[in-house]
């Protein structure tokens, strides 16, 4: 295979170092080796298959042949093997990390995403630690900035180590990015304020994280256990909820906090948002939520949108239960699902100021469920079309008639919804000129 790279691809490998600047070279392996490489190996990014212009890659025959020599697509596990053996060689040489040390910080702190700035951040201060000669679990030296910088690290990750990347080779500036949060490294950030926290107060009394870090720990809690009962992880959302209570819920008298006095389930439905008692308040929370959940949809996180929808359900149904006047319609709120079609309706109306404003809204139409679609459709199809032509995607490929369109136009409901939005709709100069 290293014969063939050579001879039909001008591909040399060798046992000689890779720096970077070898490597970033035009003729380097980033371009003849890697870049070819991915483009066999991964999927097209949703830009790629809404994008009008289907050109051909000028490259593609120099993709077949390095297809041919590793057989990637074949799954070749010769193949496979070198393409590792380069990784690791690029890894080791190139990006200066030693795999060993990558594997410690995984074990230690959890599945970190190589590709997000916190993973190196947490990368170098632990292999700063390890070569001062002390332990990840132990250290005296520069105590308050090692542990910013490890702190800053995890709490980076438990907000965003969840990396969305879909490149865009044609124009790499255009390619989407996003982070969203990872529940797994709550229990690496909770073990670091109880670990290192005591380090700068040898005597933390009752506060597990002593008093220099006891704020950063109650309110990193409070984030825990609702992003926990959020992503449908409601039995560890118990967990630090009991923890938060043990530790932080009582006063010097001994009494509980009455923020903290309460269940689990209440206790996030008031820190997430506060639900007042009137109708406008309640709309607003609910709107809220649900708009978050078509955010998560629009970054591919299936399991968060449908764990904020059942939570703004859950919110709707309260208020509709034990809030709502029975003797007055006017107080009730509108029906769950037109008020998912509003939401919608509002997130795929944002100005398109880039096109990656344009592509979240196609993964987030692409994702929601077809009976909302089917409310909004006709009347976004227009704006959503001209939007398209702005950035060359084909709104048919971007935002695709939802099943069932032409029976539903018939029904009742169809009629009704449009009807309450072209009531409800007040037009404005801006939106007149755009």
């Amino acid at each position: 295979m290293v014969a063939k790279l050579a001879s039909e691809l001008g591909i040399t490998l060798s046992d000689n170092p890779l720096d970077e600047e070898t490597y970033w070279r035009s003729e380097g392996l980033a371009f003849t080796f890697f870049q070819r490489y991915r483009k066999l190996a991964e999927p097209r990014s949703l830009q790629q298959l809404i994008s009008k212009k289907k050109n051909d890659d000028p490259d593609a025959e120099n993709i077949a042949k390095l297809d041919a020599i590793l057989g990637v697509t074949a799954g070749n596990p010769t193949g496979a093997a070198l393409v590792r053996f380069l990784q690791r060689k690029v890894l080791s040489e190139t990006y200066k990390l030693d795999p060993k040390h990558m594997l410690t910080v995984i074990t230690t702190f959890g599945p970190c995403d190589w590709r997000t700035v916190e993973a190196h951040s947490l990368y170098w201060v632990t292999f700063g630690i390890i070569k001062g000669k002390e332990t990840l679990s132990s250290f005296t030296n520069d105590k308050t900035n090692t542990l910013r910088l490890l702190f800053f690290s995890l709490i980076g990750l438990t907000r965003g180590n969840h990396l969305m990347f879909e490149p865009y080779p044609d124009a790499i500036q255009r390619s989407y990015y996003n982070a969203t949060p990872d529940p797994n490294f709550i229990e690496p950030m909770h073990q670091a304020y109880v670990t290192y926290g005591p380090m700068v107060d040898p005597d933390p009394g009752r506060d597990p994280a002593g008093e220099t870090f006891r704020a950063g720990h109650v309110s990193f809690l409070i984030e825990a256990v609702r992003i926990l009962y959020l992503s449908d992880r409601e039995q560890e959302a118990q967990h630090y909820f009991n923890y938060l209570r043990d530790y932080y819920g009582t006063n010097s008298a001994g009494m509980m906090n009455p923020e903290l006095d309460k269940t689990l389930r209440d206790f996030v439905f008031d820190t997430f948002t506060s639900v007042a008692d009137t109708n406008k308040e309640s709309r607003k929370a609910i709107s809220s939520v649900i708009e978050a959940a078509m955010g998560e949809l629009a970054d591919n996180s299936m399991a968060r949108y449908n764990n904020l929808t059942r939570f703004a359900w859950k919110l709707h149904d309260t208020y509709t239960r034990e809030k709502q006047d029975p003797r007055s319609d006017r107080l009730a709120l509108p029906a769950f699902i037109d008020m998912q079609s509003d939401c919608l309706m509002n997130f795929l109306s944002y100005p398109p100021v880039d096109e990656g404003v344009t592509i979240r809204k196609a993964r987030l139409w692409l994702g929601i469920p077809p009976e909302i679609k089917l409310r909004v459709y006709d009347y976004l199809k227009p704006m959503l079309t001209v939007e398209c032509e702005r950035w060359t995607f084909d709104p048919e490929a971007a935002f695709p008639e939802p099943p069932g369109m032409k029976e539903f136009r018939e029904s009742d409901d169809y009629k009704r919804f449009n009807t309450r939005v072209t009531d409800d709709r007040v037009e404005t100069p801006v939106q007149t000129n755009q």
